[in-house]
């Protein structure tokens, strides 16, 4: 027999720099993230508005992670609707 682990829902943190999780640093943002499949999740539940450095600092974390494919809803605000980050092409 072989079990596989299948990663459903995780909670996304920021921090700022120089700040992290291991020394118990209180964070800029938090999520919900919803895996779709082994390339693509969905945020949903954030706490507060996502800014330029904080799409910045998902983005990084993606690439590092493998995933290519972001999707996020708004239900409110100037980005109201359903919004996709695709991976960029590296350097």
């Amino acid at each position: 027999m072989k079990a596989h682990l299948e990663p459903t829902v995780s909670i996304l943190r920021i921090y700022a720099e120089g700040k992290n999780r291991e020394q118990f640093d209180p964070y800029e943002f938090s999520a919900t993230i919803k895996h779709i499949d082994d390339n693509t999740i969905e945020i949903c539940g954030v706490d507060k508005p996502v800014t330029p450095s904080i799409w910045r600092a998902i983005h990084e974390l993606c690439q590092e992670k493998g995933i290519t494919k972001v999707e996020f809803d708004r239900a409110a605000g100037a980005r109201k609707g359903k919004h996709t980050i695709r991976e960029s092409k590296q350097k």
